[in-house]
Formats: C-alpha cells, sequence, structure tokens
C-alpha cells in the first residue's frame, strides 16, 4: 500500500510577459507525481496527490502573458489559504519592465506584499529565469546571492545593487533555511523540479520522477551558452577594433605584441584598455573567441577535434581541450555528444534517404 504523503501547496504566479511554458510546465510536471507513475502501469509511492497546484494572480482576471497568449489564474492571492511554494517564472524581456524596474515600482504591490507574506510564514519562493526581477523587487533578495538569465545578469545588478547577482551560476539556494531559490536560463526548469521533489518528497521520488519524466541535471551548461559574443561592444573604439581584429587572426600566436604593433601601442597600453574594457586581457579574450568557433564547428559538424584545434590556434589537441573545458565545463568530445545539433535528415526530411 502507497505510503499515505502530506500534499504540498504550490502557486504558480501568472504575471505580465510570463512564458506560458514555464507556467504550465511547472504545472505538468508537479502534478505528474503519482499520476504518470500509475498512467504507464507502474506501482506509485503516493495514493494521492503529493503536490497540490495552482495558478495565481492578484485578481482572476486574464493576464496577457509572452506573445499575447492569456494567462488564466485559477485563484486570487486573498483566496489562496496557505502556500508551501511559490514559483515565479520567467518573463519575456519587454521594455514596459527592463527599463524600469528597480528604479520604480513595476510589478503589482499586491502580489509583492503577498510574496513577503509567504515567505515569512515559511514557504520557499522559486524564481526562473527572468523571474528573478520579480523576486528582487520584493526585497527579500537584499545582501543574498541570486542568479538569472546571463543575458540579464548585468542589467539586475545595476537595476538591484543591494544583490549579488551570479548570473554564470545554474541554480543558487539562498537566505533563511534555504527558501530563496533562483535559476539561471530556462535550461534550468529541469534541475528546478528535480530540487522541489527532492526537497519536498526525498531522493527516491525524485529519483522516480527523473526515471519517467526523461529530466536530468543540466549542471553548469550555462556557460555553453553565455557566449561571450554577446559583450563585445565596449566603449573604447580602439578596444572594439582589437576585438575584431582578433576575431579574424583567431590563430595568432602572440596576441598582445599583434595588437600592439597593429594599433601603434606599447603592449602595456593595450592590455590595460583592453581588461578595463572587456574584463579579460587580449589573450583570455581570444582564448574564449577560439571556444565560441570551434565550439559552432563541435555542434554543426564531423569535423575531428584534433582538427578543430588547429584550425582554431592549438598545435596541441590537449591545450585545446583544456581551454575548453575551463571555459565550458565539457571536454570537446563531451559537449559534441550532448549539444550536436540534429542531423540535416531529420531537420529536412527532402535530404533524408
Amino acid at each position: 500500500m502507497p505510503a499515505e504523503a502530506p500534499s504540498h501547496r504550490v502557486c504558480i504566479a501568472t504575471l505580465p510577459h510570463a512564458s506560458a511554458a514555464s507556467i504550465y510546465c511547472t504545472y505538468d510536471d508537479l502534478t505528474a507525481i503519482g499520476r504518470l507513475d500509475r498512467g504507464f502501469g507502474l506501482a506509485s509511492s503516493f495514493e494521492k496527490p503529493p503536490f497540490r497546484v495552482h495558478t495565481i494572480g492578484v485578481t482572476t482576471e486574464p493576464i496577457p502573458g509572452a506573445g499575447g497568449i492569456m494567462l488564466c489564474p485559477q485563484k486570487a492571492i486573498d483566496d489562496v489559504e496557505g502556500c508551501e511554494i511559490v514559483f515565479l517564472p520567467a518573463l519575456t524581456p519587454h521594455p514596459e519592465w527592463m527599463e524600469k524596474c528597480g528604479e520604480e515600482p513595476v510589478f503589482d504591490d499586491r502580489l509583492k506584499d503577498w510574496i513577503r507574506n509567504r515567505h515569512a510564514a515559511g514557504a520557499t519562493i522559486v524564481s526562473l529565469c527572468t523571474g528573478s526581477f520579480v523576486l528582487a523587487e520584493t526585497g527579500l533578495l537584499d545582501g543574498l546571492p541570486a542568479t538569472t538569465h546571463w543575458a540579464c545578469a548585468d542589467q539586475l545588478q545595476r537595476r538591484f545593487p543591494a544583490i549579488d547577482v551570479q548570473g554564470r551560476r545554474p541554480i543558487i539556494v539562498t537566505g533563511e533555511e534555504g527558501r530563496l531559490i533562483s535559476a539561471g536560463t530556462g535550461i534550468y526548469h529541469g534541475d528546478l523540479m528535480l530540487l522541489l521533489v527532492q526537497r519536498f518528497l526525498g531522493h527516491e521520488a525524485a529519483h522516480a520522477f527523473a526515471r519517467l519524466s526523461g529530466k536530468f541535471w543540466a549542471g553548469e551548461a550555462v556557460d555553453v551558452y553565455a557566449r561571450l559574443v554577446e559583450r563585445a561592444n565596449v566603449e573604447d573604439a580602439l578596444v572594439r577594433e582589437a576585438q575584431v581584429w582578433l576575431a579574424e587572426n583567431l590563430t595568432t600566436t602572440d596576441p598582445v605584441r599583434a595588437l600592439a604593433r597593429h594599433f601603434h601601442q606599447t603592449e602595456r597600453t593595450l592590455t590595460r584598455r583592453f581588461q578595463a574594457a572587456t574584463g579579460k586581457s587580449p589573450l583570455a579574450y581570444l582564448q574564449c573567441l577560439r571556444v565560441e568557433k570551434g565550439r559552432r564547428w563541435l555542434e554543426s559538424t564531423r569535423i575531428p577535434v584534433v582538427e578543430i584545434a588547429d584550425r582554431v590556434g592549438y598545435s596541441d589537441v590537449r591545450h585545446f581541450t583544456r581551454v575548453f573545458r575551463r571555459e565550458t565545463g565539457f571536454t570537446p568530445g563531451a559537449y559534441r555528444k550532448r549539444f550536436r545539433l540534429a542531423p540535416t535528415e531529420l531537420v529536412d526530411p527532402r535530404t533524408s534517404s
């Protein structure tokens, strides 16, 4: 006979510009515990659903989510009796809140008060991706670390300087009793679900959920997507030109000397300006560019790793492997195995035999 497990109340906030996927995937995942087992004809550890899940809003009026889809809260916050987990979904970046957030209140004060009250009563508050902006506005993260989508990390830090924003961290658990949890990009949704199941239902339940749902720990995969080229825009015109030159000369063997000669600067001056503008030395920046180029070839071609290493400027494949692993968390072979793009015949059936 399955053990009688306590039922945990989960409230998923519906917010303007919220991702419907992060809301309803969370709803599906947490309500699937036990139900999924029985659906496949397998023994379940739970006689009753261990999570009671509702979407909530300030009212039950429909809310326009990301892309214009209407989100319909099941309950108004005033009608919620108790809540152990509050989930703040990812939001699609929008000038309406991205430019104002932190400088003036953006999200509904009634919702923020309700979140603070739930936390004071013992609830765990969870944010996914840009949902961290909502959590930041409550003030609960002040003086604490948090993560968010890597492309928004700098903006979150500027808007909320009291928070220690660590945009390259996949998941951060902080606060009293670890009841404030933030996750980076949407790739960590599965990690969040596994973490919540393990925390509230135990290791065995998390293992069973992972096995049946196909969830896996994404780990440090955020480093794979936090591409250096996205941060290439700097104010120093000389450094901008140097970045372009490095991108066009990946195989240069002595980047500092080569840049100094090309731009008629001393090596010391050029290094100082480059470091100030990018946060990296010219050599470290060049290594990131090489890894980025190699990463794309690993994703989209069958070129041997040793040849890719040579193409991006490493005559020693072992050196390339060390640098690649430091920057991405994966060896080139492991990266290719996990992140290789779909074969052409799957993408375009016309090319299939």
